[in-house]
């Protein structure tokens, strides 16, 4: 099913993957390339891309029986699994196979920025909640 290491050999080959500052505009249109391009990669491993999702939601289910801890790791954890959604992503468009490995891979390469990234988003929730609940009412009008 998996080879050893296959994660961190599909991490290492995005080294050449450079960040584009600043960042480069796009036809509205690109949108919807980029809707059928996912598609196409969730038909790629259909089954697999439903494990995973059933993977996450057990774990989101019992992280959040955990009152306020569980909340909390989960605001940390949850872009440490999106990264690793990434690696499968990238994998499959490679041509590979979508491995469940792939879902842990941000546990072993850049955990340290994926989590500060997760207490970021927990640490400003309060804040967009106060707004969001400000400016709820004004939105009807």
């Amino acid at each position: 099913m998996s080879t050893p290491g296959a994660a961190t050999a599909a991490v290492a080959a995005d080294e050449d993957l450079k960040l584009v500052v600043p960042g480069k505009g796009c036809p509205a249109g690109d949108g919807v390339k980029w809707i059928g391009d996912g598609w196409k990669l969730f038909a790629r491993a259909p089954l697999m891309w439903i494990l995973a999702l059933l993977v996450l939601i057990v774990i989101w289910i019992v992280l959040g029986l955990i009152p306020f801890v569980g909340w909390l790791a989960l605001q940390i954890l949850t872009p440490v699994f999106y990264a690793g959604l990434m690696v499968a992503c990238r994998s499959i468009e490679r041509g590979n196979d979508f491995e469940l490995e792939h879902l842990f891979a941000g546990f072993r390469t850049q955990f340290a920025n994926l989590a500060v990234t997760g207490i970021v988003s927990a640490a400003t929730q309060p804040a967009h909640s106060a707004v969001a609940s400000e400016a709820a009412p004004t939105l009807g009008r």
